[in-house]
Protein backbone atom coordinates (compact mmCIF):
# COMPACT_ATOMS: atom_id res chain seq x y z
CA UNK A 1 0.00 0.00 0.00
CA UNK A 2 1.52 3.31 -1.29
CA UNK A 3 -0.04 6.48 0.27
CA UNK A 4 1.39 9.99 -1.28
CA UNK A 5 -0.80 12.24 0.92
CA UNK A 6 0.61 13.65 3.38
CA UNK A 7 -1.90 16.25 5.11
CA UNK A 8 -2.67 16.06 8.96
CA UNK A 9 -6.23 15.14 8.52
CA UNK A 10 -7.20 12.07 10.88
CA UNK A 11 -8.12 9.99 7.48
CA UNK A 12 -4.65 10.84 5.98
CA UNK A 13 -2.78 9.93 9.51
CA UNK A 14 -4.66 5.74 9.33
CA UNK A 15 -3.86 5.80 5.83
CA UNK A 16 -0.02 6.25 6.50
CA UNK A 17 -0.21 3.88 9.63
CA UNK A 18 -1.70 1.74 7.92
CA UNK A 19 0.63 1.60 4.72
CA UNK A 20 3.74 1.60 7.13
CA UNK A 21 2.68 -1.70 9.05
CA UNK A 22 1.38 -3.74 5.71
CA UNK A 23 4.85 -2.61 4.73
CA UNK A 24 5.50 -5.53 6.79
CA UNK A 25 4.11 -8.37 4.73
CA UNK A 26 7.15 -11.10 5.27
CA UNK A 27 9.17 -12.17 8.40
CA UNK A 28 12.21 -10.29 7.97
CA UNK A 29 13.07 -6.74 9.82
CA UNK A 30 13.05 -3.97 8.34
CA UNK A 31 14.76 -0.57 8.27
CA UNK A 32 12.90 2.91 8.42
CA UNK A 33 14.49 3.34 4.44
CA UNK A 34 13.08 0.55 3.61
CA UNK A 35 9.63 1.22 5.06
CA UNK A 36 9.82 4.43 3.35
CA UNK A 37 10.85 2.95 -0.10
CA UNK A 38 8.12 0.24 0.59
CA UNK A 39 5.23 2.83 0.95
CA UNK A 40 6.17 5.78 -1.02
CA UNK A 41 6.00 7.97 2.38
CA UNK A 42 8.60 10.18 3.08
CA UNK A 43 11.62 9.11 5.67
CA UNK A 44 10.79 11.90 8.37
CA UNK A 45 7.27 10.65 8.27
CA UNK A 46 8.07 7.09 8.38
CA UNK A 47 10.52 7.88 11.13
CA UNK A 48 8.10 9.76 13.13
CA UNK A 49 5.28 6.51 12.84
CA UNK A 50 7.81 4.21 14.11
CA UNK A 51 8.53 6.19 16.80
CA UNK A 52 5.23 6.01 18.46
CA UNK A 53 4.35 2.58 17.19
CA UNK A 54 7.52 1.29 19.12
CA UNK A 55 6.17 3.37 22.26
CA UNK A 56 2.81 1.90 21.80
CA UNK A 57 4.43 -1.86 21.23
CA UNK A 58 2.90 -2.31 17.73
CA UNK A 59 6.32 -2.03 16.32
CA UNK A 60 9.40 -3.48 17.80
CA UNK A 61 13.11 -1.89 17.59
CA UNK A 62 16.16 -3.65 17.79
CA UNK A 63 18.82 -1.09 16.67
CA UNK A 64 18.14 -0.01 12.87
CA UNK A 65 15.94 -2.63 12.33
CA UNK A 66 11.99 -2.90 12.84
CA UNK A 67 9.69 -5.63 13.53
CA UNK A 68 5.72 -6.26 14.01
CA UNK A 69 5.24 -6.18 17.62
CA UNK A 70 3.31 -8.55 20.21
CA UNK A 71 0.40 -5.64 20.31
CA UNK A 72 -0.52 -6.47 16.89
CA UNK A 73 -0.57 -10.45 17.58
CA UNK A 74 -2.98 -9.45 20.45
CA UNK A 75 -5.25 -7.86 18.20
CA UNK A 76 -5.23 -10.92 15.84
CA UNK A 77 -5.86 -13.13 17.93
CA UNK A 78 -9.02 -11.56 19.52
CA UNK A 79 -9.83 -11.40 15.12
CA UNK A 80 -9.45 -15.01 15.11
CA UNK A 81 -11.53 -15.46 18.53
CA UNK A 82 -14.15 -13.61 17.05
CA UNK A 83 -14.00 -15.70 13.77
CA UNK A 84 -16.79 -18.37 14.41
CA UNK A 85 -15.85 -20.89 12.22
CA UNK A 86 -12.28 -20.71 12.72
CA UNK A 87 -13.20 -21.65 16.47
CA UNK A 88 -14.78 -24.92 15.69
CA UNK A 89 -12.66 -25.90 12.72
CA UNK A 90 -9.44 -27.36 13.59
CA UNK A 91 -10.99 -30.55 15.23
CA UNK A 92 -12.54 -31.04 11.71
CA UNK A 93 -9.57 -30.00 9.81
CA UNK A 94 -7.41 -32.59 11.66
CA UNK A 95 -9.93 -35.15 11.00
CA UNK A 96 -9.34 -34.41 7.02
CA UNK A 97 -5.86 -34.66 7.24
CA UNK A 98 -5.50 -37.72 9.03
CA UNK A 99 -8.25 -39.23 6.21
CA UNK A 100 -6.08 -37.89 3.34
CA UNK A 101 -3.00 -37.45 3.77
CA UNK A 102 -3.03 -33.96 3.04
CA UNK A 103 -2.35 -30.28 4.11
CA UNK A 104 -5.34 -28.69 5.14
CA UNK A 105 -5.73 -25.09 4.78
CA UNK A 106 -8.68 -22.13 6.51
CA UNK A 107 -8.55 -19.11 4.85
CA UNK A 108 -10.29 -16.05 4.25
CA UNK A 109 -10.11 -13.09 1.29
CA UNK A 110 -9.02 -9.76 1.83
CA UNK A 111 -9.36 -7.99 -1.10
CA UNK A 112 -7.11 -9.19 -3.87
CA UNK A 113 -5.16 -11.67 -1.40
CA UNK A 114 -6.32 -14.62 0.06
CA UNK A 115 -5.61 -14.86 4.02
CA UNK A 116 -4.51 -17.95 6.11
CA UNK A 117 -5.79 -18.06 9.34
CA UNK A 118 -5.46 -21.97 10.06
CA UNK A 119 -4.04 -25.10 9.07
CA UNK A 120 -2.80 -28.79 9.57
CA UNK A 121 0.48 -29.47 7.73
CA UNK A 122 2.26 -33.07 6.78
CA UNK A 123 5.91 -33.82 6.26
CA UNK A 124 4.86 -33.16 2.68
CA UNK A 125 4.35 -29.51 2.78
CA UNK A 126 6.06 -27.61 5.58
CA UNK A 127 3.62 -24.91 7.56
CA UNK A 128 2.57 -21.43 6.23
CA UNK A 129 2.60 -18.86 8.97
CA UNK A 130 -0.75 -17.80 10.00
CA UNK A 131 -2.18 -14.73 8.46
CA UNK A 132 0.24 -14.84 5.75
CA UNK A 133 -1.20 -13.60 2.53
CA UNK A 134 -0.98 -14.80 -0.86
CA UNK A 135 -2.69 -14.01 -4.29
CA UNK A 136 -5.80 -15.09 -4.57
CA UNK A 137 -6.44 -16.11 -8.40
CA UNK A 138 -3.28 -17.98 -7.27
CA UNK A 139 -5.14 -20.57 -5.01
CA UNK A 140 -7.56 -22.82 -4.81
CA UNK A 141 -9.13 -20.81 -1.79
CA UNK A 142 -9.13 -17.48 -3.17
CA UNK A 143 -10.42 -18.84 -6.53
CA UNK A 144 -13.64 -20.53 -4.68
CA UNK A 145 -14.02 -17.63 -2.33
CA UNK A 146 -13.74 -15.08 -5.17
CA UNK A 147 -16.24 -17.47 -7.39
CA UNK A 148 -18.82 -16.54 -4.15
CA UNK A 149 -18.63 -13.07 -5.23
CA UNK A 150 -21.04 -11.08 -7.71
CA UNK A 151 -18.93 -10.72 -10.62
CA UNK A 152 -18.90 -6.75 -10.02
CA UNK A 153 -18.24 -7.46 -6.16
CA UNK A 154 -14.78 -9.21 -7.03
CA UNK A 155 -11.88 -7.36 -6.51
CA UNK A 156 -10.01 -5.99 -9.56
CA UNK A 157 -6.57 -7.48 -9.64
CA UNK A 158 -3.50 -5.65 -11.86
CA UNK A 159 -1.89 -8.81 -12.97
CA UNK A 160 1.00 -6.39 -14.32
CA UNK A 161 1.77 -5.78 -10.40
CA UNK A 162 1.63 -9.93 -9.96
CA UNK A 163 4.42 -12.13 -10.49
CA UNK A 164 3.28 -15.67 -11.83
CA UNK A 165 4.58 -18.27 -9.56
CA UNK A 166 4.91 -20.90 -12.07
CA UNK A 167 4.35 -21.33 -15.72
CA UNK A 168 0.71 -22.33 -15.29
CA UNK A 169 0.15 -19.29 -13.04
CA UNK A 170 -3.41 -17.18 -14.36
CA UNK A 171 -2.01 -14.25 -15.85
CA UNK A 172 -4.73 -12.40 -17.43
CA UNK A 173 -8.48 -11.31 -16.08
CA UNK A 174 -9.66 -13.04 -19.17
CA UNK A 175 -8.15 -16.79 -18.31
CA UNK A 176 -9.45 -15.52 -14.76
CA UNK A 177 -12.80 -14.86 -15.34
CA UNK A 178 -13.34 -17.85 -17.41
CA UNK A 179 -11.47 -19.81 -14.55
CA UNK A 180 -14.06 -18.58 -12.21
CA UNK A 181 -17.34 -19.39 -14.28
CA UNK A 182 -15.90 -22.92 -14.22
CA UNK A 183 -15.77 -22.92 -10.26
CA UNK A 184 -19.12 -21.47 -9.86
CA UNK A 185 -20.41 -24.54 -11.67
CA UNK A 186 -18.51 -27.03 -10.64
CA UNK A 187 -18.62 -25.40 -6.99
CA UNK A 188 -15.09 -26.29 -6.15
CA UNK A 189 -11.72 -25.12 -7.17
CA UNK A 190 -8.36 -26.66 -7.76
CA UNK A 191 -5.08 -25.63 -8.64
CA UNK A 192 -2.43 -27.90 -10.58
CA UNK A 193 1.38 -26.61 -10.54
CA UNK A 194 0.08 -23.10 -10.71
CA UNK A 195 1.49 -22.07 -6.74
CA UNK A 196 4.00 -24.77 -7.04
CA UNK A 197 5.69 -27.07 -8.92
CA UNK A 198 4.26 -30.75 -8.39
CA UNK A 199 1.60 -30.06 -6.53
CA UNK A 200 -1.96 -29.85 -6.37
CA UNK A 201 -5.19 -27.96 -3.87
CA UNK A 202 -8.59 -28.41 -4.42
CA UNK A 203 -10.66 -26.04 -2.04
CA UNK A 204 -14.62 -25.38 -1.19
CA UNK A 205 -16.37 -22.64 0.45
CA UNK A 206 -17.58 -23.08 3.88
CA UNK A 207 -21.56 -22.43 4.75
CA UNK A 208 -23.95 -21.28 1.40
CA UNK A 209 -21.99 -20.26 -1.44
CA UNK A 210 -23.30 -17.19 -1.73
CA UNK A 211 -22.50 -16.35 1.75
CA UNK A 212 -19.65 -17.19 1.93
CA UNK A 213 -16.45 -15.88 3.39
CA UNK A 214 -14.17 -18.46 4.32
CA UNK A 215 -12.62 -22.06 2.11
CA UNK A 216 -11.51 -25.02 2.95
CA UNK A 217 -8.78 -26.61 1.30
CA UNK A 218 -6.44 -29.84 0.43
CA UNK A 219 -3.00 -29.21 -0.66
CA UNK A 220 -0.91 -31.99 -1.75
CA UNK A 221 1.79 -33.98 -4.34
CA UNK A 222 -0.41 -34.63 -7.78
CA UNK A 223 0.00 -38.18 -7.83
CA UNK A 224 -1.58 -38.50 -4.28
CA UNK A 225 -4.74 -36.05 -5.16
CA UNK A 226 -7.41 -38.85 -5.60
CA UNK A 227 -9.63 -36.08 -7.00
CA UNK A 228 -13.46 -37.85 -6.50
CA UNK A 229 -12.40 -39.16 -3.15
CA UNK A 230 -10.65 -35.89 -1.93
CA UNK A 231 -13.71 -33.75 -3.18
CA UNK A 232 -15.57 -36.60 -0.51
CA UNK A 233 -13.70 -35.82 2.31
CA UNK A 234 -13.38 -31.89 1.49
CA UNK A 235 -17.24 -31.91 1.31
CA UNK A 236 -18.22 -33.67 4.21
CA UNK A 237 -15.73 -32.26 6.37
CA UNK A 238 -17.12 -28.48 5.23
CA UNK A 239 -20.60 -29.25 5.65
CA UNK A 240 -19.70 -30.33 9.36
CA UNK A 241 -17.71 -27.46 10.03
CA UNK A 242 -20.40 -25.07 9.08
CA UNK A 243 -23.10 -27.16 10.99
CA UNK A 244 -20.77 -26.76 14.07
CA UNK A 245 -20.35 -23.13 13.13
CA UNK A 246 -24.27 -22.42 13.26
CA UNK A 247 -24.48 -23.47 17.03
CA UNK A 248 -21.50 -21.09 18.14
CA UNK A 249 -21.44 -17.65 19.54
CA UNK A 250 -23.79 -15.03 17.19
CA UNK A 251 -25.29 -17.93 15.41
CA UNK A 252 -28.61 -16.62 16.63
CA UNK A 253 -28.14 -13.21 15.66
CA UNK A 254 -27.82 -14.39 12.03
CA UNK A 255 -29.81 -17.43 11.44
CA UNK A 256 -32.71 -14.90 10.21
CA UNK A 257 -30.04 -14.07 7.45
CA UNK A 258 -27.97 -17.08 6.20
CA UNK A 259 -29.73 -20.23 4.82
CA UNK A 260 -28.07 -23.06 6.52
CA UNK A 261 -27.02 -25.71 4.36
CA UNK A 262 -29.25 -29.55 4.07
CA UNK A 263 -28.68 -32.21 5.67
CA UNK A 264 -25.21 -30.83 7.13
CA UNK A 265 -25.60 -31.99 10.91
CA UNK A 266 -22.32 -32.88 12.49
CA UNK A 267 -24.29 -36.02 13.43
CA UNK A 268 -25.13 -36.83 9.81
CA UNK A 269 -21.45 -36.29 8.83
CA UNK A 270 -20.11 -38.17 11.59
CA UNK A 271 -21.79 -41.25 11.27
CA UNK A 272 -21.75 -41.73 7.39
CA UNK A 273 -17.79 -40.82 7.35
CA UNK A 274 -16.39 -42.29 10.14
CA UNK A 275 -15.26 -38.33 11.22
CA UNK A 276 -15.16 -37.45 14.57
CA UNK A 277 -14.14 -33.81 15.21
CA UNK A 278 -10.50 -34.88 16.97
CA UNK A 279 -10.14 -33.66 20.55
CA UNK A 280 -8.30 -30.08 20.52
CA UNK A 281 -5.88 -30.82 23.14
CA UNK A 282 -4.49 -33.78 20.85
CA UNK A 283 -4.45 -31.62 17.40
CA UNK A 284 -1.04 -29.97 18.00
CA UNK A 285 0.69 -33.55 17.94
CA UNK A 286 -0.68 -33.77 13.97
CA UNK A 287 0.63 -30.39 13.39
Amino acid sequence: MTVTNRDDSPNAVVDRVISVLSAFSGSDALTSSRIAHRTGLPRSSVHRLLQRLVELGIVKRDGFDYRVGLKLFELGSVALAQHDVHQVAMPYMTRLSRATGMSVHLATLSDTDVVYIDEVWTDWAGPLRRGIAQPAHQTACGKILMACLPPDARPSIDFSDVTPKTRYSINSQRDLDRELRGVREAGLATTREEYFLGSMSIAVQIGPFDHASTALSLWGPIERMRQAEIVSHLRQASRAIWSAAQQGPGWERRKSVIRPLPHSSTEHFSRSTNYRPARRENSSSDL
